[in-house]
């Protein structure tokens, strides 16, 4: 799966989808040890951010500054 996975992503980052789609997309590339495509797709969702999205906005910033962020923690 990765190698498809990864394609795929690189992709959104060219065409970049809805920011809430990218952080899905930083999310599985920190999942196939790929940080800096993560940090990359939060890179790119970054500037397309609604204002009043700041939860949205703090997760991709997390992964710009420490994509191990992006790997979802259970609580």
């Amino acid at each position: 799966w990765p190698h498809d996975f990864h394609e795929a992503a690189r992709g959104a980052v060219v065409d970049p989808p809805h920011p809430a789609h990218l952080l899905t997309w930083a999310r599985g590339a920190a999942l196939a040890d790929d940080l800096e495509l993560a940090r990359r797709c939060a890179e790119v969702a970054l500037p397309s951010v609604p204002e009043r999205a700041t939860a949205l906005r703090a997760d991709l910033e997390a992964i710009v500054n420490d994509p191990s962020t992006a790997v979802p923690q259970l609580r």
